[in-house]
Order: structure tokens, then C-alpha cells, then sequence
């Protein structure tokens, strides 16, 4: 805990070097002192079927789903989401520009209760 969706429609342009973002993601997250990085898990969605707005003109999208377990303050979480955007913003700078991306971060909680970890 926590797992990271990073999804990503086919337009993203940019060269993309999926364990280096994920490796800055979980930096992230361990730079707020409240997650282990061997806590961490992620993956990385490429989407081939998608639609934007109203189809037209060049768009893109990156979204990024954060499930940490429920109980850190809503502050902590607001915090989190803004670096995860700010980050992702940098990584996917030239996507953004060239191609109209849209970048959104979700930060989900999860009840502890419905959790099995072995």
C-alpha cells in the first residue's frame, strides 16, 4: 500500500520511461515521511480507445490514481495530490504543450476493513 495507476491515452507524444516516473511518483511519496517506498506499488496503463471532449482537435490525457489507506488528514491528502500534479505537470511538460494533455490526480482512500495484504 499504496498502489499508483498512472493511465495514459495513446496520444501521450512524449518518450515515455516507465520506471523512471514511477521512481519519481514514489519519491513523491516518500519524500512526506509518511509512506515506505517497499510500500509502494505501481503500474502504468497506455489507453488505445478513448474520447475527449468533442473529438476534435489534438488531445491527450494522463491520470494518475493514488489508493492510500483511509485515515491521513484531508489536508495531507490536498498536499499530496498538488505535488503528484506538479510532478506529472513537469514530466509531461512538451505533451501538455503540443497536444492539449490533460493531467488529473485522484487520491483514493481505502477502507482497511475490505484490504487483504499476505
Amino acid at each position: 500500500m499504496p498502489h499508483l495507476v498512472l493511465e495514459l491515452s495513446a496520444t501521450v507524444q512524449t518518450p515515455l520511461d516507465h520506471q523512471n516516473i514511477c521512481r519519481g511518483l514514489h519519491a513523491v511519496f516518500t519524500d512526506t515521511g509518511l509512506f515506505k517506498a517497499s510500500a509502494l506499488k505501481s503500474r502504468v496503463v497506455r489507453h488505445n480507445r478513448f474520447f475527449i471532449g468533442d473529438g476534435k482537435g489534438p488531445s491527450a490525457f494522463v491520470h494518475l490514481e493514488a489508493a492510500i489507506l483511509k485515515g491521513k488528514p484531508l489536508e495531507v491528502r490536498k498536499d499530496l495530490g498538488e505535488k503528484l500534479h506538479k510532478y506529472l505537470a513537469e514530466a509531461f511538460s512538451d505533451c501538455c504543450e503540443r497536444d492539449n494533455c490533460q493531467i488529473t490526480v485522484e487520491i483514493r482512500e481505502i477502507d482497511p476493513d475490505g484490504y487483504v495484504k499476505f
